[in-house]
């Protein structure tokens, strides 16, 4: 009953490190050809301008 930290402790290292293999290995693949490229390209634009809308709303929400 006392090891319960040292066992989250593991599982959350555990957890990490799978998840920065994942980026590493997600890092390395190709891009893809150009409309991919084109298309991820729009969808990065079109997600921080719903990220900036959200955040000033979000701001004038917090200040009131």
């Amino acid at each position: 009953m006392n090891n319960i930290p040292l066992y989250l402790s593991g599982v959350s290292l555990i957890g990490i490190l799978f998840s920065f293999w994942a980026w590493l290995k997600i890092k390395k693949s190709p891009g893809g050809n150009q409309k991919m490229e084109e298309i991820s390209r729009a969808i990065e634009e079109g997600s921080k301008a719903f990220i900036k809308r959200q955040y000033k709303v979000v701001a004038i929400v917090a200040i009131l």
